[in-house]
Parts: C-alpha cells; sequence; structure tokens
C-alpha cells in the first residue's frame, strides 16, 4: 500500500485460497473498434465492440440499462466516462487492457455499486501476461470491479465505493476504498 492510503471494511488475508468464478460476457457480435474525439453516447441496449477509445477531451456516456461488451478501452488524458444509470444498471465486459490516462475522469450517476459493474477478464486463455488495468483518473467512483486475473494499478486521489478483486493490485499514496 502507498503512504496514505484508506480502507474501510475488512482487509483481512484469507486462511485458504479462494477460486473465483469465470467472467462469462453476453453473446454479441462486434461492431469493430470505435473512436470518440467527440461528444458521444452508447446504449442503452447490448453492444459489442474490439476497442474503445475516448480521444482528449471528449466525454463518452454509457446509458443504461446497457451491457458493453469489449476488448480494449483507452480513456484518454483530459476526456470523461460517464456511466449514466439513472434508467438501469451498466454492466462493462473486457477481456483486454483498461488504459485510464492521468487527468482523465470516470463518474457515475448513481451512488450504488450495484448500478456499475466492470469485469475485466483479462488474458487467461494464452500463456502471456495478464491484462493491465489501469485507472489512473481523479475519481470518485461507485461501483463493482472485478478483475481475477488482471494486473490493477489504482493511483493517488482514486476513490471506490464499492468492491475491486484483482489478480494483482498496487494503490498510489491517498486511494480510498470504501
Amino acid at each position: 500500500e502507498g503512504a496514505g492510503v484508506v480502507i474501510t471494511g475488512d482487509r483481512e488475508a484469507l486462511e485458504e485460497g479462494m477460486t473465483f468464478p469465470p467472467i462469462e460476457p453476453p453473446a454479441v457480435s462486434s461492431s469493430g473498434s470505435v473512436a470518440f474525439a467527440e461528444d458521444a453516447t452508447l446504449g442503452p441496449g447490448l453492444l459489442g465492440f474490439d476497442e474503445v477509445l475516448a480521444e482528449a477531451g471528449a466525454i463518452l456516456t454509457i446509458e443504461g440499462p446497457a451491457q458493453i461488451v469489449m476488448s480494449d478501452f483507452v480513456l484518454e488524458s483530459g476526456s470523461t466516462l460517464a456511466i449514466d444509470s439513472t434508467n438501469g444498471a451498466v454492466e462493462i465486459y473486457s477481456s483486454g487492457d483498461w488504459d485510464v490516462s492521468s487527468d482523465s475522469t470516470i463518474r457515475t450517476t448513481s451512488e450504488s455499486a450495484r448500478d456499475f459493474q466492470l469485469f475485466l477478464s483479462g488474458n487467461t486463455d494464452s500463456g502471456s501476461d495478464p491484462a493491465t488495468v489501469r485507472l489512473n483518473a481523479n475519481s470518485v467512483l461507485h461501483g463493482a470491479i472485478y478483475a481475477p486475473a488482471a494486473s490493477v494499478t489504482v493511483p493517488p486521489g482514486f476513490e471506490l465505493f464499492g468492491s475491486l478483486i484483482a489478480g494483482d493490485l498496487v494503490l498510489g499514496e491517498g486511494a480510498h476504498f470504501h
């Protein structure tokens, strides 16, 4: 843990190992890779992509109820991922890398962790390294992040209300988990 990390709730080590259930995304055809240079909305509904990229300055809103299946996700510096669960929960399934750049923002409309779930399966079917997850945004996120095979890096100033399960976890100074 980095200096100034705050974790509220249980943080005891398990007496024996735990097996996590596999991530099973819904079946959907990919619409290919998409890049958003301007503000855009995805959803509601079931959508599939290879890579999703929000370029610098863009606001990408995912409107629920939605299930989004993708390989890689990139949120460039100065961009925003807005999770709008006003009309229903948002679930995102990613099988590749998840790269949230510094000076970007992730925000949720709900304060319930049940309204936003992020499933990061990583590259568990090959012998290569697990997927990397970088959450470099200065954000207060309400949700659940399930990444049992991925290496997750959480920066200073990131605050999560909900849960996080990761294969490997690095916490930056001042990260807060509730």
